[in-house]
């Protein structure tokens, strides 16, 4: 059964990057930079993870919940702060993105609290923790190839 997740995670991973190759006039091209970035991440926490059946079941709809979560704070730190032009923003302007910056930072170590609250209710300690050291490997991976 692991093996037809793998199999199922590859094929996805291999049709957005088909789709990717296919716009070639760059339309989207932060959408389909994501999208990979997502497949390639799942796929790889899914092999180094080695999940069951049963703990990809419980595990996959909460990662997707808070994963959503994440994407949504970001977003908004994104649309409020992009630091290649910090330079051009007023010193006024300054105080206030710090201020956002620092609420942006405090919700997302509550939704990082509430996200292993919920990962504890189905998972031992020593699952969550080597999920996070998956999670780091694969962030090393990712900027070691850039």
């Amino acid at each position: 059964m692991k093996k037809i997740i793998l199999f199922i995670i590859f094929a996805l991973s291999t049709i957005t990057t088909f789709a990717q190759n296919q716009d070639n006039n760059g339309n989207n091209s932060w959408e389909q930079k994501k999208k990979q970035f997502k497949a390639d991440k799942i796929a790889y926490l899914s092999s180094a993870m080695n999940f069951t059946v049963e703990e990809a079941q419980k595990f996959w709809p909460i990662y997707n919940k808070y994963d959503a979560l994440f994407d949504k704070l970001y977003m908004t730190r994104r649309c409020r702060y992009n630091p290649c032009k910090v330079n051009e923003i007023p010193d006024n302007e300054c105080i206030a993105i710090l201020n956002d910056l620092r609420k942006y930072n405090s919700e997302e170590l509550e939704i990082q609290q509430k996200y292993e609250d919920e990962l504890r209710k189905s998972f031992s300690a020593k699952f969550i923790l080597r999920y996070y050291n998956a999670e780091n490997d694969f962030k090393k991976n990712v900027l070691n190839k850039h």
